[in-house]
């Protein structure tokens, strides 16, 4: 077992923008009061919004409070070389702190790879390889994509423990040749949120008719699918809104396309939101979710497990999922939400037929939260810490 009280742990990550409730975020906010130190290293992705191309680092004391911060110089070029500066900034920023960590988390292979050279160089113990998102086909060139999975297989023979967090990873990794047997010790690590904080309301206090899309408005996410099945459900449901949280390069064309469809009085765009109290505030209030990924064998989520599904459900949102991860299975399973093929009409016939079942409706919320109940973050890294079989020293 693996105790942190005492410990001195560091995280690595790539980000596209900063927010509370990341999975790395989650971790460092499980360890701070807990740990002796804590270093942070975040690396902006080059195509990030709403954040500064800078990478940031902060440093934690015993009792959680930051004890210095500073930002490295902005460094421009094409991606490989952005993202080989992210490996030159981890190990030199490591160096300077003079201190010997007693376990590195690395989010990617990337950034596992850097834990990797300080581990060599003796100031960092262990290395734990945080796979978040796996897909066979990461870059669509062959030689960049080799190279990122070779640096994969690297990380996966080489660390000290794996933590996936779906279980479905370690099969996606050895169809393209990562073999489990060689592989470090893995540990399912599955996203959670945040439960006793969020602020959920009574069911006569939220509109029953809103569904929520929060996240990226990005193609793999599937963002427009409703869009072509509300003219649908508004002929049977005719206060239906939809609100898209959050924002991202598929705005413009959504706006388009609910312009192009007459549904522009019934979409919602809150744009980009900051704080867990803004993003719960939305959420809290409809009454469905959607979580409507594209099918596809090169998509992440086949392999991942989508953090703002626990977040709909941690609101009392049942869930409209596509079977693309496999969290879909165990949301329908429990009665937590239903399945849904990525089509337009199945899409509204679910909708419509929750709609009109409104005691089976509650019975659905009640399930969503005893469901997110069991993928609280607190519980998630106690169990996560306790599965590690090495000390700290």
């Amino acid at each position: 077992m693996f105790d942190i009280r005492g410990a001195s742990l560091i995280s690595v990550k790539h980000t596209y923008f900063e927010s509370p409730g990341t999975p790395e975020a989650e971790l460092v906010r499980y360890l701070r009061g807990r740990a002796s130190s804590i270093l942070t290293i975040s690396h902006p992705f080059p195509e990030a919004v709403h954040i500064p191309l800078n990478t940031m680092i902060v440093e934690y004391g015993p009792d959680g409070a930051v004890v210095h911060e500073t930002t490295a110089p902005p460094v421009r070029g094409n991606a490989l070389l952005f993202y080989l500066k992210d490996l030159i900034f981890s190990v030199h920023y490591v160096f300077r702190s003079g201190r010997i960590y007693d376990l590195y988390v690395g989010s990617d292979n990337l950034n596992t790879l850097a834990g990797l050279v300080l581990r060599m160089f003796g100031r960092v113990r262990r290395v734990a390889f945080y796979v978040i998102d796996f897909t066979p086909v990461r870059f669509p060139g062959r030689v960049m994509n080799a190279l990122y999975q070779g640096i994969n297989r690297v990380c996966c023979y080489h660390a000290d423990v794996i933590w996936n967090v779906s279980e479905a990873m370690p099969e996606g990794r050895e169809s393209i040749g990562i073999r489990k047997d060689l592989s470090a010790p893995q540990i399912t690590v599955p996203l959670g949120c945040t439960f006793n904080a969020i602020p959920r309301k009574p069911v006569r206090d939220i509109d029953p008719h809103a569904i929520v899309y929060f996240g990226a408005l990005r193609e793999e996410h599937g963002p427009g699918l409703i869009l072509d099945a509300l003219p649908s459900v508004l002929e049977r449901f005719p206060d239906t809104t939809v609100v898209f949280a959050g924002d991202g390069e598929l705005r413009g064309m959504l706006e388009k396309r609910a312009k192009e469809n007459g549904i522009e009085a019934h979409v919602r765009f809150t744009g980009f939101l900051r704080s867990d109290g803004d993003i719960y505030d939305v959420l809290t209030g409809c009454g469905l979710a959607l979580a409507t990924y594209p099918p596809g064998d090169d998509t992440y989520k086949k392999y991942a497990d989508p953090g703002k599904v626990k977040i709909y459900l941690g609101c009392g949102l049942p869930v409209l999922i596509t079977d693309v991860p496999s969290v879909a299975r165990e949301i329908e399973s429990k009665g937590a939400g239903v399945i849904v093929r990525h089509d337009p009409e199945d899409l509204a016939r679910a909708i419509s037929g929750i709609f009109a079942d409104r005691d089976g409706y509650e019975r659905m919320r009640e399930r969503a939260v005893e469901m997110a109940a069991e993928y609280d973050w607190d519980a998630i890294w106690e169990r996560t810490f306790a599965a590690l079989d090495f000390k700290t020293r």
